[in-house]
């Protein structure tokens, strides 16, 4: 009767291993859709036969009177319950997993929105930048050479060493943000008085040489 419930309790132990093994390749899923379910289940089978050897009352009186009335368990009822509470704590980690999925999921389109936003208001302001250093140089460059010369005559700021500074000087951020040649060229233009007396100091020579103090390394001319 020992040996037969020591062969029981080995049985038992193997069945657990099986159950345990199921349980750690589910991965969330029902552990009977694992591929080393259907060993678990033959361990199982095993282990209820061991104890239903051990249970069995011997039709000997004598070796009935040796049992001692002793009472074994079916141990198929406790690995019933154990499948059902791996089960349930599989489907746990499921809900879990989707949840974190769903969570991941609106974060990276939360933060991919916002940077998008940024983008496009980052673009939208650089596009405002050049629209007014571009549409506003003449009036600019018109009022400071005015007020720094006091030259008079039909183009106060043509000639003025200061205008040449200064058009190169917002020609260079021009360049920065990503003005054109052209966008660039014609704020130097505007500030030299392109088309009046300052069409000598209009050259592109000119114009690359006071932008150099001002332009990004990697991009002086």
């Amino acid at each position: 009767m020992e040996e037969a419930a020591q062969r029981a309790e080995a049985a038992d132990a193997t069945a657990s291993q099986g159950l345990m093994k199921a349980n750690n390749e589910a991965g969330g899923k029902p552990i009977s859709q694992t591929a080393s379910y259907s060993d678990y289940l033959k361990q199982k089978q095993d282990a209820a036969k061991a104890w239903a050897a051990v249970s069995r009352r011997s039709a000997d009186p004598r070796a009935a009177s040796l049992q001692g009335g002793a009472q074994f368990k079916n141990r198929s009822a406790d690995f019933d319950a154990r499948e059902a509470e791996f089960d349930k704590r599989q489907g746990q980690n499921r809900e879990d997993g989707a949840y974190i999925t769903t969570q991941n999921a609106a974060l990276e389109k939360k933060t991919s929105d916002a940077a998008e936003a940024q983008r496009q208001a980052s673009e939208t302001a650089r596009e405002r930048y050049i629209a007014a250093m571009v549409g506003g140089a003449e009036g600019r460059g018109r009022a400071g050479g005015t007020q720094l010369d006091f030259v008079g005559g039909p183009n106060p700021y043509a000639n003025s060493t200061w205008a040449q500074q200064q058009g190169g000087w917002e020609a260079a951020q021009l360049k920065k943000v990503g003005g054109t040649a052209a966008q660039q060229a014609g704020v130097w233009g505007a500030y030299t008085g392109k088309g009046r007396w300052g069409q000598g100091q209009n050259s592109t020579q000119n114009m690359n040489r006071e932008m150099s103090p001002w332009a990004p390394e990697d991009e002086e001319d």
